[in-house]
């Protein structure tokens, strides 16, 4: 007589299966992803036209890119990224023509690709830490000269 057979075998496969399953699942979740937001200037001035991307330093973070508008950036905690350590860079954006004109049209010029110093596009420059469940508000103040 086998086990798959007696019934009595079957009904302890049968809980050592859900068992098993109940054991797995109170393993260690994944980190919460958290909100972020922030403000930066270019010398003085709010930025525009510029995505600012947060790039984990380590493994397993997860990382965000939004775009900066009127200085200001924001991103909700279901799309936030997961505490650590991140290198934060700024990318140019480049305005569509109705944007560019009316950016030109309040007086904004939108940052373009040679205007952002090199060091803002890659990483280490600035850097910036997201702490689990704190609020996560970073202030960046770059400037053109070293």
């Amino acid at each position: 007589m086998t086990c798959c057979t007696n019934r009595s075998c079957g009904t302890f496969c049968l809980l050592s299966c859900v068992l098993t399953i109940a054991i797995a699942g109170c393993g260690p979740s994944e980190p919460s992803r958290q909100e972020i937001s922030g403000s930066i200037t270019w010398d003085g001035e709010p930025l525009s036209s510029t995505s600012i991307v947060f790039r984990s330093q380590g493994s397993g973070g997860q990382g965000v890119a939004t775009e900066v508008t009127d200085g200001e950036f924001q991103v909700s905690s279901e799309q936030g990224p997961t505490p650590g350590l991140y290198d934060v860079v700024l990318l140019p954006v480049q305005p569509e023509l109705e944007d560019y004109e009316a950016l030109r049209q309040q007086g904004k010029m939108p940052l373009t690709g040679p205007k952002i110093p090199h060091r803002y596009q890659h990483r280490g420059e600035l850097t910036a830490e997201v702490k689990a469940d704190q609020p996560n508000r970073f202030v960046f103040e770059i400037s053109s000269k070293r």
